[in-house]
């Protein structure tokens, strides 16, 4: 098994693999972080997330997933995702995001200057530049954006040094 840093490596050098998709990135919100507390918060700006906007950015060693289960995933040799009965249902609802939204800054008040980490290298800074786009065309919400290493990364979040993140 290798990382994505040594898959790049790897491909330079013409050897033959076999890739699968084994991990699902996500977004997470710090729930100590008072406005971030509260539901509708996290529900719209969840909800304010258009996956067509970062989809094509993705490259060929990422996919936009609507579900934490891996494409990989299988069960006698059969995808579970298709087995199960799992849809691509859209996550994006504008909408319900700028109702939610409004809700919450009745009930919160106005959010915090809020910062959104993701790792560096591959296409997640440019995943997390169009979720900013998102939060900024639908909810009129500027959001920072920070980039760290993979391992300094889950440190900030395993520490509780962040708002929001783009883990795997």
């Amino acid at each position: 098994v290798l990382s994505y840093d040594e898959l790049q490596q790897l491909r330079t050098q013409q050897i033959n693999y076999e890739q699968f998709e084994d991990t699902v990135w996500v977004m997470v919100f710090n729930q100590r972080v008072p406005f971030l507390e509260n539901r509708n918060a996290r529900k719209a700006l969840a909800g304010a997330v258009n996956h067509a906007a970062f989809a094509p950015l993705l490259g060929n060693d990422l996919i936009d997933s609507a579900t934490f289960l891996p494409p990989s995933l299988t069960i006698y040799s059969e995808s579970y995702r298709k087995l199960a009965g799992f849809t691509r249902e859209g996550s994006y609802r504008p909408k319900e995001a700028k109702e939610s939204w409004a809700r919450a800054l009745q009930e919160a008040g106005e959010p915090p200057v809020l910062t959104l980490l993701t790792a560096e290298g591959s296409s997640h800074p440019m995943t997390a530049g169009a979720v900013q786009k998102s939060w900024r065309d639908d909810l009129a919400l500027v959001v920072n954006m920070e980039q760290h290493p993979l391992d300094e990364l889950s440190a900030l979040v395993q520490d509780g040094q962040y708002q929001i993140a783009i883990l795997p």
